[in-house]
């Protein structure tokens, strides 16, 4: 465990976070320090483990790390909903992770496994790592309707059925493809189904979820 006084809190987090780490390090016997220079604090302490506020991006993260290759950096990020968000922190450098909506055992949990050299995740987040082999182009936006599509596509679902579920016309849903063969560079519907397997889209174990028979899709 490393020594109290290498623990340390980025000035930044929001007073209730501030408060709330300093209850969880005083549960595990640490002394935890509001720093308000990073890189300085990372130079004095290249041992320490320090914890930045979720306004600190995976560049900030990398850009510490650059000159911190030791330090244990732990990014508190506001939304774990999101699996490549993880990945983006993780990829830059981070040490762990936390997320705001996490308890307070799970937080001093991944403080200590960070200090170990291990990172812990919650069960969905590295399910949803363990089968996403790239992230999804950062310029690519889709629209719910759109995301849906891609879901569907990689679950194997007819275009019969992805109109019937997403309640457009099966001509409607045509164009949705052509659009997503465009934005993603795919030869045919079956390579963008590919491509967004990759991107870890979709349950292929589970079969494409349609409405009950006698559903009409809504017609544009």
């Amino acid at each position: 465990m490393r020594r109290q006084e290498s623990i340390g809190v980025d000035s930044t987090a929001s007073a209730a976070l501030r408060t709330r780490l300093a209850s969880v390090a005083d549960t595990l016997s640490w002394r935890l320090d509001t720093v308000d220079k990073l890189d300085q604090w990372l130079v004095e302490h290249p041992n320490g483990l320090l914890i930045l506020a979720p306004v600190r991006s995976p560049t900030d993260v990398g850009e510490l790390r650059e000159n911190a290759r030791e330090a244990t950096i732990v990014s508190v990020i506001k939304d774990r909903l999101d699996p490549m968000a993880y990945r983006r922190y993780l990829g830059a450098g981070a040490s762990g992770l936390i997320s705001q909506d996490q308890a307070d055992t799970t937080v001093g949990l991944t403080l200590r496994a960070a200090l170990e050299g291990l990172v812990a995740l919650p069960t969905d987040v590295a399910a949803s790592l363990a089968v996403r082999l790239e992230e999804m182009p950062s310029g690519l936006v889709l629209t719910s309707t759109e995301d849906r599509v891609l879901t569907l596509l990689v679950e194997g679902a007819s275009l019969d059925e992805i109109a019937t579920v997403v309640g457009h016309s099966q001509r409607h849903v045509r164009r949705l493809v052509a659009r997503l063969r465009t934005v993603t560079g795919a030869r045919n519907r079956h390579h963008v189904a590919a491509t967004a397997a990759r991107w870890g889209l979709g349950d292929t174990a589970r079969p494409p979820t349609v409405h009950t028979p006698g559903a009409t899709p809504a017609r544009n």
